[in-house]
């Protein structure tokens, strides 16, 4: 499934939901079915979507949050896997795509980027799915 696709099935579920983007092509695709006040959308700081969300997530545990990621925002913040995966908080929804834009141009069809992120998670204790 494509990543516009994705964020287009989700949006109908978010509605009171506070959803944190990464930047670029992922908020500006949330943006274009309609700005809400719940959505921020994380411009200029790669790679802390995750830390941002689970911030929130810990702060708020009655309400869920959700964290749009992408695979190379995510490799320049790995440490943030293995403190969700510390506090496990239930109300977290890390939803990391994979385009490959972050792999070294010549191994990008191997979709280095995705299966790296997958072990990862795998190895902290994350569900990839």
């Amino acid at each position: 499934m494509r990543r516009a696709e994705c964020i287009a099935m989700l949006y109908p579920e978010v509605a009171d939901t506070p959803v944190i983007t990464i930047m670029g092509a992922c908020a500006q695709e949330l943006y274009d079915l309609g700005h809400r006040d719940n959505f921020f959308y994380l411009q200029h700081a790669m790679g802390l979507a995750s830390s941002i969300g689970l911030g929130l997530a810990v702060h708020r545990p009655e309400e869920r949050v959700v964290v749009l990621d992408g695979d190379g925002s995510v490799l320049m913040n790995l440490g943030t896997l293995a403190t969700m995966a510390r506090y496990r908080p239930k109300n977290l929804v890390h939803i990391i795509t994979s385009n490959g834009d972050e792999a070294w141009p010549e191994m990008s069809k191997l979709d280095v980027a995705r299966r790296l992120v997958a072990r990862i998670a795998d190895a902290v204790g994350k569900r990839a799915a």
